[in-house]
Order: C-alpha cells, then structure tokens, then sequence
C-alpha cells in the first residue's frame, strides 16, 4: 500500500512488529487530539478567506514555515534524568500543530486580563477605575495579610457578575431563579474575529519576549569573572546588603506599586525622553567614567591626564534608506575628523573607530585600560542628542537636532558624534 501514498520526507514508519492493540491505541490517540482541537459545530460554509478550513491551513502555514525539522533530528533531544514537562512527549511537528492550535483556542482569557490590565495601568479607562485600583492596592501594603483573600474575593466578584444570568423573567414580570448548572463556555472557532485576536496577541507577545532577552542579553557579560565591570559591582552588591535589610517593606512595596502609575500617567508620559536624556544619560557617562577610573593603574594617576576628541560624520541615503558613511559627499567632511568644523581629517577614514590611525605628541600614549568613549550627552553642542550621541541636521550640517526632521530627510539629512579616549604623559622609566 506504501507504493500508492507519497510519504513525507520527515515521517517515520511504524514498525511491522506493532500488536492490533498497539494500533488501536494509537489510532484512539491521535483521535482524541484531533477532536479536542476541532472547532464547535457549526454548519457547512463555502471556502472563503475566513472560513475555519482557511485558519486551518493558515495554522499549518504558519507552523510549516517556523518549524523545520530534518530527518535526523533527536525526537527526544532534552533528555534528564526524570520525566518533565518539557520532554513529556517526543519532539514532533503533528504534535506541535495539535497544541498549537489548542493554546490559540484556549489562551484568548490571558490576552483579556493582560488588556484589562493595561488599561488600567496608562489610565486607558478614566482616572476613577486607576484610582480605586491604587487605592486597593495601597490599602493592601499597610494591611498585607488581606492578600490571602483575594481569591475569595474574585469567588464572589464571579459569583455576583453572573447572578441575573440564573434569573428568568416569569409571566407576571417576576424573575424565576434556576437551580441548573449552566453550559462550559465554547472555545472561538477557528477562522472568527476572537481566534484572529488571539493569534494576533500571540504574535505581539513573542516579538515582546524576544525584545526583552535583546534587551537583558547585551547586560550579562558585565556579570562575567574575566569583566573589568566585575569587582566593583561585586563591591556595590555587598554593600546594598545591610541598606536592603533596613527598607521597611510596606513602604516599599508602595513605591515599587505606585511608581509604573506615576511614568504612565498621560501627563507624565510624553515628557519620559526628556526626563532620560536629561537624567539617565548623564548618569550611565558617569557610571562608565567611575569604571574607567577604577582600571587605570599607578602610572596612570602618576601622570598628567588630558583627554582627545574625534567626530564620526554621516549621511542618510534615501535610495539606500539607511545613514552611513560610504553615503558622504566628494565635498562633505570626512568620515571622521579631529575638529567640529569637519576639518582635519584622520586616516583610514572608512574604519571603526578603534582602527584609526591618530598621531599623538610625543611622550603621550593612550590610556590602556580603556578605549574610545562616545559622548552621549553631546557636551561638546547646545542641543541634545539622542540616545547614541548623535546629533542631526540640515544637507548643509546646519541646525541641530536630536533628531532627524522630516524635511531633512527629504532633502539632505547629516548627523555626526563625539567620540573621547584619555591619553596620560610617559614619564621616564615606563
């Protein structure tokens, strides 16, 4: 029978050797998930775009191009010693589809809570609803033990939000309490408005998962024992010790509440660059700075210290839509120079930073524990920059922004940013 059926590349035969029980066993498998993935009865549509064949195949499409599994991929490849969650069954895209398709099904509550959620929390439904959540929660800090009844609390909130659901009016105009158990909730079928919405939030949930690990990644090689960051932050985290112990936890627990209110209060929320350029940046250059210090050994603090300076020059294509510095002008300054004015230019122009050829006087050296330092906060300018340091203008690299204005980018945009790095003078004998 093999020869009339065109057998996937990565399926695998059962074995001969199976028992008719076995069969069974497998067959009632395999029913059961496909039934308990299956959409509520409802009657016969033509095929259309919205049709619950059409999501079917879009839950296939989606899956088939995220998952690739070769034919010589492990079936169980989180392999442990016991049996867990996460290697309860063997690695298979059939399965993936069934669970897939039974999460988006039955995960659309999670997705309502967390909008609820944050309606509450950038005062997406009125300042009233916001302020009687923070004073419950307030409420809370000062008396923590009424935590415990929460759940006793959303008991009752469920039990009384469905009381005139069990009422039936009666013909005298009455109502009639029912004594039945009402119907489970049916699950959106798959192809309507709710099935899409929940699709939809799932999709925004793993770009926001996977930005936040792009976010924290980047972090952790200051953790790292060969990190020159490593000695003091192990200093800072033993002496935050024995101040974490005399925070007094209601008042804490307040602050750490009510503070995410306050930042997205639609008063305060528009003014939250403002408020990290104008703190945040200035506090991560002194932090950095701090560290530097820490590394330069005796011969370093024995000597004069001075600092030099290189701009980093750019363009924006708009052909190419992106700023770069193959993107400058036979008559634009070059890509990087030893001057604010654009003059004075540096060799190995088309390089980083750290591969520039910069001539020093003689008897001065670089800094060795260190090396180029952007300047964010572009102190070196009377306007801001943004977050990188870079500070933006005109074709003609007039005016200055934090950022690039539309008609610039129209019509010629350039950008450029100091870059720092301390040089000390040799003494005799180093």
């Amino acid at each position: 029978m093999l020869d009339y059926v065109s057998i996937p590349p990565g399926a695998s035969p059962l074995p001969s050797s199976l028992t008719d029980d076995s069969r069974q066993h497998a067959r009632k498998h395999s029913a059961s998930h496909a039934s308990d993935s299956a959409p509520p009865l409802s009657p016969a549509l033509p095929e259309s775009p919205n049709s619950p064949r059409s999501s079917f195949n879009l839950t296939n499409i989606l899956l088939s191009s995220a998952v690739h599994l070769p034919t010589t991929s492990p079936s169980s490849p989180r392999k442990t010693s016991t049996q867990l969650l996460t290697n309860r069954d063997p690695l298979s895209v059939p399965i993936t589809t069934v669970n897939f398709r039974r999460f988006v099904a039955r995960s659309g509550v999670i997705f309502w809570t967390q909008d609820r959620l944050e309606e509450i929390l950038f005062w997406k439904r009125g300042w009233k609803l916001t302020a009687a959540w923070l004073a419950g929660y307030t409420f809370l800090c000062y008396h923590p033990k009424l935590v415990l009844l929460l759940p006793h609390v959303a008991t009752l909130s469920i039990m009384l939000a469905n009381r005139d659901n069990a009422e039936t009016p009666a013909a005298d105009g009455s109502k009639i309490r029912t004594k039945t158990v009402p119907p489970f909730p049916s699950l959106p079928a798959e192809g309507s408005v709710q099935w899409f919405s929940t699709l939809q939030a799932i999709q925004n949930v793993l770009g926001a998962v996977s930005d936040g690990y792009d976010l924290i990644v980047p972090l952790t090689p200051y953790l790292a024992p060969s990190s020159p960051f490593i000695t003091p932050l192990f200093i800072l985290t033993l002496l935050s010790v024995p101040i974490v112990l005399l925070i007094p936890l209601r008042l804490f627990f307040l602050f750490v509440g009510i503070f995410p209110f306050v930042l997205t209060h639609p008063y305060v929320l528009p003014h939250i660059p403002t408020l990290y350029r104008a703190i945040v940046k200035p506090m991560k250059s002194h932090i950095r700075r701090f560290m530097d210090n820490d590394n330069l050994q005796d011969r370093h603090w024995f000597s004069e210290l001075r600092e030099v300076e290189l701009w980093e020059n750019e363009r924006w294509s708009q052909q190419h839509n992106n700023w770069s510095k193959h993107n400058l002008k036979a008559t634009d300054r070059n890509a990087w120079t030893r001057g604010s004015d654009g003059f004075s230019g540096v060799a190995n122009t088309e390089g980083e930073v750290r591969n520039l050829t910069f001539q020093l006087e003689p008897g001065w050296r670089f800094v060795e524990t260190e090396d180029w330092r952007e300047d964010l906060i572009a102190i070196w300018n009377s306007s801001p920059s943004d977050d990188n340091g870079w500070v933006y203008s005109d074709d003609s690299w007039q005016g200055q922004s934090s950022v690039p204005l539309q008609e610039w980018l129209a019509n010629g945009a350039t950008r450029r940013r100091r870059w720092t790095r301390r040089i000390y003078r040799s003494l005799p004998g180093n």
